[in-house]
């Protein structure tokens, strides 16, 4: 969105892997109510001091745009780039739309932590910025890794992938700062990451995404001889199982 038409051809992508990972979040949502058949009626009355009610609109708006995005998407590719200039130029508009749904449903997760009185949840301002790095990054690393086990079907020049695990590197590295910040700022509380059960998984979060970030420096070296691929896809991997073992620990270490 902000490189002109640079990575334009990303968004495509984008569009259609983030729609079936959205869905999945929003039925794990469903699934942790407890009773998830009666969904319908908490969308049916307004609450809009309702945090799960809040969580709800906000997915099931990205979710919705998402899919007018890609029915966009294909229209535009029957009709091809000339005769599709205002689909393309509405598929735009909505990306700007869904851009900002984006950013606030990362940080979503990271503000109602700290919002509770789980002291190493709310021991910290981190927690909204923490999430939204850990967002962006997990993000970035599914598309670089669709990208790269699907090349032809996205085909993805070697440049734009480049600058986007750029990208993705400054984004581990910004979101590993904000871990080790949570981490200090929590004091005591903190060392409940980097003790017992959680110890193991804490480290081996913080391993991958140092690992991830050397990888993916490695790959931006060797993209002009081709021998960006594997690697690519290792330090994608990495990315996103740190990510996700992440949130683990600071869930279960604020429920410990």
């Amino acid at each position: 969105l902000f490189s002109g038409q640079k990575n334009r051809q990303l968004l495509r992508p984008a569009t259609f892997i983030g729609i079936p990972l959205v869905v999945i979040a929003l039925i794990l949502a469903l699934l942790d109510l407890g009773e998830p058949l009666r969904f319908w009626h908490m969308m049916v009355r307004i609450r809009p001091i309702s945090p799960i009610w809040i969580g709800a609109i906000l997915l099931s708006a990205f979710v919705g745009l998402s899919i007018i995005m890609a029915i966009a998407y294909l229209i535009a590719g029957r009709k091809g780039a000339e005769n599709s200039k205002g689909i393309l130029s509405f598929i735009s508009l909505l990306s700007w739309i869904n851009a900002v749904l984006a950013a606030i449903i990362m940080a979503y997760s990271g503000v109602m932590l700290a919002a509770s009185n789980v002291p190493l949840w709310a021991d910290t301002p981190l927690m909204p910025s923490l999430f939204v790095a850990s967002g962006a990054a997990t993000g970035v690393a599914i598309l670089i890794f669709s990208a790269m086990i699907y090349r032809s079907a996205w085909q993805e020049s070697g440049e734009t992938l480049k600058r986007l695990s750029g990208a993705l590197a400054i984004v581990v590295i910004i979101q590993v700062l904000l871990l080790a910040g949570l981490v200090v700022m929590a004091g005591d509380t903190g060392k409940v990451m980097m003790t017992g059960s959680l110890m193991i998984p804490f480290y081996v979060d913080i391993a991958l995404l140092v690992l991830s970030i050397i990888m993916i420096m490695a790959a931006r070296a060797k993209v002009e001889k081709g021998g960006m691929r594997g690697m690519a896809i290792l330090a994608s991997l990495f990315v996103i199982v740190g990510g996700l073992l992440m949130r683990a620990v600071i869930i279960i270490g604020g429920q410990s």
